[in-house]
């Protein structure tokens, strides 16, 4: 039996929280930024250019390894969004805002996406979460290497698997070695990285609160339930508020 989740520990470790949407286009790739960002620029009223967009385009449509990365970066002040020829996403960047506030946000920026009619077809979902500790990770959840039958711990540990669980795929990425900068300033320690993967984002936008909602369950799951008690107590777990 699963135990109770806490709503909220503290300090909070996410670092970022992000959904991401990966299309097929009904227009030219060229004209996807700007219906984009005509939909959603009462929100998001400042964007840069990000260094793949200075990429002359036939490049970025003819590499695999560019074809899904974002050229330009919205900012409302609180949360971001990138946006690239066949990708767009949602950010809470460092200071996670939580669960509800995020959501509130999120959902309505996707849906006005949605309404242009500018995505023929989601090709993928994701809701990624990432997570940082000053402690080696490793030492304070429910997981063991074995090497050469014997446990095997290292201060550069990098492991990365999937599971399965209903219609989406947990990857679950941990470094106990890791440098993170942001307005933690800059800091070593370990990140633990859970993305929850749509498998099948067929007619996502009939019920694309419920989906989204659903990974974020598993994503919390998975967190949680990696934790040791003991490492846990630490965190001030809290059952009545919202973590997110």
């Amino acid at each position: 039996m699963m135990r109770k989740l806490p709503n909220k520990i503290s300090p909070c470790p996410i670092i970022e929280a992000t959904v991401e949407l990966k299309f097929s286009a009904t227009m030219p790739k060229g004209a996807v930024f700007g219906v984009i960002y005509n939909a959603v620029k009462d929100t998001f009223g400042k964007f840069e250019k990000l260094p793949t967009a200075m990429l002359p385009n036939e490049i970025i449509e003819n590499d695999p390894n560019l074809k899904y990365k974002a050229l330009y970066k919205l900012t409302d002040g609180l949360f971001n969004a990138q946006i690239g020829y066949d990708v767009v996403s949602f950010h809470s960047p460092s200071d996670y805002v939580g669960w509800d506030s995020l959501m509130g946000n999120m959902i309505p920026f996707f849906n006005k996406i949605h309404q242009t009619g500018i995505i023929d077809k989601v090709e993928s979902m994701i809701l990624r979460y990432l997570n940082f500790f000053e402690v080696d990770i490793y030492k304070n959840i429910n997981f063991q290497m074995q090497l050469f039958n014997q446990i095997y711990e290292s201060s550069n540990l990098v492991v990365r698997t999937e599971v399965m669980e209903e219609d989406f795929i947990k990857v679950l990425q941990i470094a106990n070695n890791v440098t993170v900068t942001g307005s933690i300033g800059q800091k070593q320690g370990s990140l633990l990285d859970i993305a929850c993967v749509l498998s099948n984002p067929n007619n996502l936008f009939s019920n694309l609160e419920s989906v989204i909602t659903k990974a974020h369950q598993f994503e919390k799951e998975l967190f949680f339930g990696l934790l040791k008690e003991d490492f846990l107590s630490t965190l001030k777990p809290e059952y009545d508020n919202e973590r997110g």
